[in-house]
């Protein structure tokens, strides 16, 4: 009776340090797998969201150059 005891005793230890140990390089694995995605993520939506900006400005000097050339056609004529 004793002896089963120190046994069932001996694997619940042995089963509480395992899973301590599975817990802490799963949370470890879980962080590197996500919280580099959740970085390079943000980064790549900050370089989208510059991206944008810069063809909202290609587009609008675009529209100015026409503009312009349209004034200075209708000048000259």
């Amino acid at each position: 009776m004793q002896s089963t005891f120190r046994m069932d005793l001996a694997y619940l230890l042995v089963g509480i340090i395992v899973g301590i140990i599975l817990g802490i390089n799963l949370s470890m694995l879980y962080s590197r797998i996500f919280g580099a995605r959740s970085g390079s993520e943000r980064k790549l939506r900050q370089q989208i969201r510059e991206l944008e900006m810069r063809i909202r400005d290609k587009d609008r000097y675009i529209k100015e150059a026409i503009k312009s050339a349209k004034r200075e056609g209708a000048n000259s004529g």
